[in-house]
C-alpha cells in the first residue's frame, strides 16, 4: 500500500482525497490543515491521523507520497521540505510563483532521488489529450490558430481571502491563465513562442477584477488565450475554439464538437459516462483521478515521470515573470 498525507484539505483538496480514496493500493494515512475543522469528517472517515502543522505530520508519519494542495505561495516551501526528507512530492499548480523558484524545487527532487510532479490537470482531462492528438496525428490536418479561455467571477471566498493578494497567489496569471498556457506549451512541444503579447485590464487597488488576454506565436501559428476574475456573479466557464486545415474543433465545457469542412459537426465521444463529480464549479471528470494515479503508479514501478519536462514548466513561469 502507499503511504498517502496531504497538506490543504479545502476545495480542491477534498477533490484529490476523493481520488485517492478510489484506490485500492493508496492508504491515506495523515492529512494537515490550518483549520482543523476542515478535516475532523475526512479524518474519522479514514482513519487518517490529523494534523495542523505540515512539518509535524512530515516528520511523524511514514509517508511515500505528499500531495501539496495548500495555497500557492507555500507550495516550494513546503515540497523541499518533504523532499528532503525522501519523500516523493506531487503538488497543485503552481509549482512556485516565480522561474528560479520553481528550479529551486526540481533541484531538491535530483538532490534527493524522488519523484515529483506538478498537478497540471489539462494534461489528464480527456477533452484536452483529445486536442493534444489531433494535434500530434494531424487527424484534421494541420493547426492553424485556436483560441482558448478560462473565465469567471472573482474567487473572494478563499481562505484568508489568499486568492485575491497578488503577493501569495499572483492572481489571473498563476491561478488561472497557467492551466491554459501550460497546455498550450505542452501541445505546441514545449518550446517558447516565437511572439508573445499580452493586454491585461486589472484593479489593482482591490484586485476584485483581473482579465487577461494574450496572444502566442509558433511559427505561423497564433494561438489566442483569454482567463479572467470578473467581479460580477458571471459562472466559471472554459474550453477552446481550434482552426485546423480541415476542420474546426471546439469544447464549450460540456463536450467536444468536430465540425468537418463538408460535412455536419458530430460530438466525440470522450468516455465521461462514470465520470465523478468534482464538488467543486467545474464539470464532472476523472481528470484529478487520472492525474494522482499516473503518479501514485510511477512512485510504485520507480518510473520517471515523464508526461511533463522542466523545461516545459519553468518556460511557462518564464513568460509570467515576464509578460505579465
Amino acid at each position: 500500500m502507499l503511504k498517502v498525507a496531504v497538506v490543504g484539505v479545502g476545495g480542491m483538496g477534498n477533490v484529490h482525497v476523493n481520488a485517492y480514496r478510489r484506490m485500492d493500493d493508496v492508504k491515506i494515512v495523515a492529512l494537515c490543515d490550518v483549520v482543523e475543522e476542515k478535516i475532523n469528517d475526512l479524518c474519522a472517515q479514514t482513519g487518517a491521523a490529523k494534523y495542523t502543522d505540515y512539518k509535524k505530520m512530515i516528520d511523524n508519519e511514514e509517508i511515500d507520497i505528499l500531495d501539496v494542495v495548500t495555497p500557492s505561495y507555500i507550495h516550494k516551501e513546503i515540497a523541499i521540505y518533504a523532499m528532503d526528507r525522501k519523500i516523493n512530492v506531487t503538488t497543485e499548480k503552481p509549482i512556485a510563483l516565480c522561474e528560479q523558484d520553481a528550479k529551486d524545487v526540481f533541484e531538491a527532487a535530483y538532490r534527493n532521488g524522488v519523484k515529483f510532479m506538478v498537478a497540471h490537470v489539462l494534461r489528464f482531462w480527456p477533452e484536452y489529450q483529445a486536442l493534444k492528438k489531433a494535434v500530434d496525428e494531424k487527424t484534421y490536418g494541420e493547426l492553424i490558430d485556436a483560441r482558448f479561455f478560462r473565465i469567471g467571477r472573482a474567487p473572494k471566498w478563499s481562505w484568508d481571502n489568499w486568492m485575491m493578494d497578488k503577493e501569495r497567489s499572483g492572481l489571473v496569471p498563476f491561478d488561472l491563465h497557467i492551466h491554459d498556457l501550460d497546455f498550450i506549451m505542452y501541445m505546441m512541444g514545449g518550446n517558447m513562442p516565437d511572439k508573445i503579447n499580452v493586454n491585461r485590464v486589472t484593479n489593482m487597488e482591490t484586485s476584485t477584477m483581473d482579465h487577461v488576454m494574450a496572444t502566442y506565436v509558433f511559427g505561423d501559428k497564433v494561438i489566442n488565450a483569454e482567463a479572467a476574475w470578473f467581479d460580477s456573479t458571471y459562472p466559471f466557464t472554459a474550453g477552446y475554439l481550434v482552426h485546423f486545415e480541415n476542420a474546426i474543433m471546439e469544447y464549450n465545457g460540456k463536450t467536444v464538437t468536430v465540425y468537418p469542412r463538408d460535412k455536419e459537426g458530430y460530438v466525440l465521444d470522450m468516455g465521461n459516462e462514470n465520470a465523478q463529480a468534482t464538488g467543486i464549479n467545474l464539470p464532472d471528470t476523472d481528470a484529478y483521478y487520472n492525474e494522482l494515479r499516473y503518479f501514485a503508479d510511477h512512485v510504485k514501478a520507480n518510473e520517471p515521470i515523464d508526461c511533463m519536462k522542466e523545461a516545459e514548466l519553468t518556460n511557462v513561469l518564464n513568460i509570467i515573470d515576464n509578460h505579465f
